[in-house]
């Protein structure tokens, strides 16, 4: 499902995390900033009662004062207050450690599961995700000198960015250089992929990984959060 709306407002339903997600087309005054909730029930109920919305809110300077207020009249609260960090990507040397791998690969996707800890339904959810995807993307792992692997992360690659995501460490590896050796491999295979810029987010509240991305060059651009309906 792709519904739009208006010129304003777009639905769509994501079928594997049984998602609404709710998008704006351009930039308008705070007043035409509410969803159209007679639309979004319907689409609700269209697809199996769907129970999870996600509004996709950006606060950027512009973003009007009004917003919050109005969808906390609603009943929205607030979720995963994170920070976009990007950088200029130069040339850089890939680990001799690192691996590179097609994001559907059994390989790769073992890697994942076992060090974020996914049950068998969880990765079944990342593995219908990646199938979706349509732009250019990589798993990259990075293993130790037995062979093991300690890190892993994906790399996808739009109009010349490259936005990682699930980045995770081995937790009794972490705090070893493990986590920098896996994004100079990954940012090494998006600068010959043609990627000049690179992007990422991170939770608030990880200082740890804000530390990382910042002596790998990465500078804090701007805030958001999600805002989603009522009581989980």
């Amino acid at each position: 499902m792709n519904n739009v709306l208006s010129d304003v407002f777009a639905l769509s339903y994501e079928p594997a995390p049984n998602l609404l997600l709710c998008r704006w087309l351009r930039d308008v005054a705070d007043r035409s900033l509410l969803p159209p909730q007679k639309e979004l029930l319907t689409a609700a109920l269209h697809h199996n009662c769907c129970r999870f919305w996600l509004l996709d809110l950006r606060r950027r300077p512009l973003a009007g004062p009004d917003l919050g207020a109005a969808l906390d009249r609603l009943g929205w609260r607030s979720i995963d207050a994170s920070h976009q960090f990007a950088m200029a990507l130069d040339p850089v040397e890939a680990d001799p450690r690192g691996r590179i791998y097609d994001v559907r690969d059994p390989a790769f996707l073992a890697v994942q599961q076992r060090l974020s800890g996914y049950s068998d339904e969880r990765l079944g959810k990342l593995d219908a995700l990646l199938a979706a995807m349509t732009v250019e993307a990589c798993g990259v792992v990075l293993q130790d000198d037995d062979g093991a692997p300690v890190a892993t992360a994906l790399m996808a690659i739009a109009d010349g960015i490259v936005v990682t995501g699930n980045v995770v460490t081995d937790a009794s590896r972490r705090r070893q250089g493990h986590a920098g050796a896996l994004m100079r491999t990954g940012h090494a295979w998006a600068h010959a992929a043609g990627a000049r810029i690179a992007a990422l987010n991170v939770q608030a509240d990880n200082a740890g990984a804000q530390a990382l991305y910042r002596g790998l060059g990465y500078a804090r651009q701007y805030d958001y959060h999600y805002r989603v309906p009522g009581t989980p």
